[in-house]
């Protein structure tokens, strides 16, 4: 594990039992697939790719709440996966997750006080009213907020609570899964700053996962793209959205939404268009996941499985990586 790795995954599988039918067979579909990855102290990581990549399988298998049919996890040096139930619910204090339904993920029953009161019980942490409401102040709640229950909340509030949630236990990393997907695009940019303020004022270290592109490059460090169970590349936030190198990242990127039109009117941009839908987790295609729809794909796709690797970006090789035999190959072109 190197120096600047808070958190590192090595070869993580993670498997499913699906059952067809009533009387089916039972099938085994493959969620996440040999993925190994890092996440640096004080940095966030940003996790992308469409739905069923595996991100959040992902996400939770980092911090346990999936165990991995193979690999390991390191936090801080400490193999999680090794740890016994009561070793693991103390280790729990230093990593928590923010979940993605900002309404389902709070007890409806339970009052705001009540909500953040019980990780600061668990994790032995001051739980009187002031520490309450320093922890609705820290994510831009009133203390007033505390004696409501979630239904008398919005999308944005509940969000927020989530997240002071996961903040009592004051934590040194924290999963934010699809954290701005449910709300309106107003809310999500008032999410987006407030993660990026705890970031810098506490130190956190942060896995975002979303789709959301545009989020991305405002808050990550780094980004990974996952595909069919496994990470297809992996780069700095500015080498990807400037020059991304695999295949399924450039249709990612050309599919985006333009933020600001009239700055992007010059640049004319092709949208790729991915044949079909992506295979099965039942049964993955051989070779590289990504062949059966890739617009560049030859015969040594579908016999070989391209390897994370770095590559070459302007006659330089640096953290740029991807999976692909035939890297920066396919680009956005010009429409003509």
């Amino acid at each position: 594990m190197s120096a600047a790795a808070l958190v590192e995954a090595e070869d993580l599988r993670v498997e499913f039992s699906v059952r067809s039918g009533l009387w089916g067979r039972c099938s085994t579909a493959r969620a996440l697939d040999g993925v190994s990855l890092e996440v640096r102290r004080g940095e966030c990581l940003a996790v992308v790719g469409e739905s069923g990549s595996g991100k959040t399988t992902l996400g939770r298998c980092l911090i346990r709440l999936i165990e991995p049919a193979a690999g390991r996890v390191l936090f801080d040096g400490e193999d999680l996966l090794a740890l016994s139930p009561r070793e693991l619910r103390r280790r729990r204090r230093r990593f928590q997750m923010v979940f993605q339904d900002p309404f389902g993920s709070l007890d409806p029953r339970q009052r705001v006080r009540s909500v953040l009161a019980e990780p600061l019980a668990l994790h032995g942490r001051r739980r009187d009213a002031g520490r309450i409401a320093e922890l609705l102040d820290a994510v831009g709640l009133p203390a007033e907020m505390a004696g409501r229950f979630p239904h008398e909340l919005s999308g944005g509030q509940r969000q927020r609570v989530g997240i002071a949630r996961a903040l009592a236990a004051e934590p040194d990393f924290l999963i934010a899964d699809e954290p701005i997907s449910a709300l309106d695009l107003t809310v999500r940019a008032q999410i987006l700053d407030l993660l990026a303020g705890l970031r810098g004022r506490l130190g956190l270290t942060l896995l975002f996962i979303a789709h959301d592109l545009a989020a991305v490059e405002q808050l990550a460090d780094r980004v990974a793209v996952m595909y069919l169970g496994r990470i297809v590349e992996l780069a700095p936030a500015a080498d990807l959205f400037q020059r991304p190198q695999h295949p399924y990242t450039v249709s990612l990127l050309s599919a985006a939404p333009v933020a600001e039109p009239v700055r992007e009117r010059g640049r004319r941009r092709a949208r790729i268009v991915l044949a079909g839908d992506p295979p099965s987790l039942l049964a993955p295609p051989p070779g590289c996941p990504f062949h059966p729809r890739c617009p560049i794909a030859r015969p040594r796709c579908a016999a070989e499985t391209p390897v994370l690797a770095p590559v070459p970006v302007d006659g330089k090789t640096g953290e740029h990586q991807a999976a692909c035999f035939y890297p920066g190959e396919l680009r956005e072109g010009a429409v003509p």
